[in-house]
């Protein structure tokens, strides 16, 4: 069996809505991959499928499931991308849980509209070769996500906008993040990341000033943070006088 430690783990409920039947789900994967699956309640319920871009599983009964999944290869790509639009109106509601990101380099990855999803996961995702994060949490309404967050490696993605977009309960600091490789772009980079996510003034301020003071942000940015608030200004200004324009945000005395 392959080491769980080293697998991407995700939990689903297959009778919530969705376009396959209540014992059914899609999984939204690419490249070539193994799934390891078990129910959470009978765990001697188990089975293994290989499996190449998208999957169609059927379990014995409607239910709550574990899957562990990684790419056929060590060194090859796995994808995970709810953004297909032929997925628009599938699966998203029976993903409730990412438990691990595991081993896996990330070519793909995006979990649109994934409205009962939060990220229980601590370790830390391989994004060295992350084409892009655009709209990974786009309408995560239940994602709180955890400090783990603010140690992500993102300084090789060039394209963070719509990432947080609508996920209004997520409130972790991402002021560690290094935004070196983020392009500005008016149909990019930065562009809605923030709006109407779920960033306290504390945690707000912080990653603005953090950012600020990171001798690799990039000039020029344009950050979509509507609804955000703020009382110290530090890191705002500091922005600001580096060309950035940020979009939304509400000053609070």
């Amino acid at each position: 069996m392959e080491d769980e430690r080293a697998s991407f783990t995700t939990v689903w409920k297959t009778d919530n809505p969705g376009f396959t039947a209540s014992n059914q789900i899609t999984v939204p994967g690419t490249g070539s991959y193994t799934i390891q699956w078990e129910s959470i309640t009978d765990p001697t319920s188990a089975g293994t499928v290989m499996a190449r871009g998208n999957v169609v599983i059927t379990f014995p009964q409607p239910g709550t499931y574990r899957l562990r999944m990684h790419a056929r290869r060590s060194a090859a790509y796995f994808g995970f991308d709810f953004n297909y639009p032929l997925l628009k109106a599938g699966d998203q509601q029976k993903l409730t849980g990412v438990e691990q990101w595991g081993a896996n380099r990330w070519r793909v990855l995006n979990f649109s509209s994934c409205i009962n999803l939060d990220v229980t996961a601590t370790d830390i995702p391989d994004f060295s070769t992350l084409i892009t994060a655009k709209g990974m949490f786009f309408d995560c309404g239940s994602l709180l996500g955890n400090s783990s967050f603010q140690y992500w490696d993102m300084s090789r993605v060039p394209d963070l906008s719509f990432m947080f977009f609508e996920a209004g309960l997520f409130d972790q600091p991402l002021g560690k993040w290094n935004l070196r490789s983020v392009h500005p772009s008016k149909a990019g980079g930065l562009q809605y990341m923030l709006h109407n996510a779920g960033l306290s003034r504390r945690h707000y301020e912080t990653t603005l000033t953090d950012w600020a003071f990171n001798a690799g942000t990039p000039d020029q940015m344009v950050l979509g943070a509507l609804n955000l608030k703020y009382s110290d200004a530090l890191g705002r200004n500091l922005l600001t006088r580096k060309g950035w324009t940020i979009n939304g945000d509400v000053y609070v005395p």
